[in-house]
């Protein structure tokens, strides 16, 4: 079985000036939603609502709605862009993928299978690569623009919310691995192991059968148990961390390092970088598989 060309896989990825304008797009996108709607929430509390300024109030209400709707059509327009994007990549592929099959064909003897059996291979290919750089641009903005708001709202309590989030995030992964049950199954199969030697070799008294269970269900139990508490530990960290993030904006509100609107703008901000972070680094950790077109049996 012979493979398309590595060159043939190189066509979905980023070094388009197409995909690189997405890539912008995309980036700009998020840019705005990380950057513009804290500050304008910032303003609208604090200028608006606190101050008692309907006239702000209002002008700034409609700027808010104004850019909602305008980000609502980019992200439709973003999303169009990228499909054409897509079948764009599809059809480059799946062309060049015939090419290379009529030569293999016109060497080997092999018959023609025709463009169907490259189609589905190219389309995984060209989505993945496409969903794979919007979403890194995406990410990276959001990340970005959401740390550079909380470090101008409050560079102190920005540090000290970032290293108690990143200490509860690295407790949760490590309860996460706590939490493997391999254990308890591995003692289930010995336990069958033991059940069935002991029918075997004639020790199938009563007696004899309840003692090898009861010792067997109890290191099983232990072993669930343990596996169960560190699994309620890990999913208990993102609301850890929920509480940690809303009572040290409280916290700054009280000592004068926020606004009432600060409060609201620093939270949506903080979870901006927070969630653009971790994201970016789960597609990034990502494994990149490369897609081979199959020519010929």
């Amino acid at each position: 079985m012979s493979a398309v060309p590595s060159r043939l896989v190189w066509l979905v990825l980023p070094r388009h000036t197409s995909l690189a304008l997405a890539a912008a797009w995309a980036f700009a996108y998020a840019a705005v939603i990380a950057t513009v709607n804290p500050i304008l929430l910032l303003y609208l509390v604090d200028r608006g609502v606190v101050a008692g300024d309907i006239p702000t109030f209002v002008l700034l209400g409609a700027g808010s709605l104004v850019i909602s709707v305008l980000l609502r059509f980019s992200d439709i327009g973003l999303l169009l862009y990228a499909r054409r994007l897509k079948d764009a990549r599809v059809t480059r592929l799946v062309l060049g993928n015939l090419v290379c099959q009529e030569s293999a064909d016109l060497t080997t003897g092999l018959p023609p299978e025709g463009p169907g059996f490259a189609y589905g291979a190219a389309r995984q290919a060209a989505d993945t690569a496409v969903d794979r750089v919007l979403g890194v641009a995406r990410d990276l903005a959001l990340l970005l623009g959401g740390v550079t708001v909380a470090l101008w709202l409050s560079w102190q309590l920005t540090l000290a919310l970032a290293i108690m989030t990143a200490t509860l995030y690295a407790m949760a992964a490590w309860f996460g691995r706590l939490a493997v049950e391999g254990p308890a199954v591995s003692l289930e199969e010995d336990l069958r192991q033991a059940l069935t030697r002991a029918y075997a070799g004639g020790e199938n008294s009563r007696a004899a059968l309840e003692r090898l269970l009861q010792i067997a269900h109890a290191g099983i139990y232990a072993q669930f148990r343990r596996a169960r508490a560190f699994s309620t530990l890990q999913e208990s960290v993102p609301g850890w961390v929920e509480s940690v993030v809303f009572l040290g904006s409280a916290l700054g509100v009280l000592v004068g390092i926020l606004t009432f609107g600060g409060l609201f703008a620093y939270m949506n901000s903080f979870w901006n970088g927070v969630n653009g972070l971790r994201r970016l680094v789960m597609i990034l950790r990502r494994p990149t598989r490369s897609t081979r077109l199959r020519l010929g049996a």
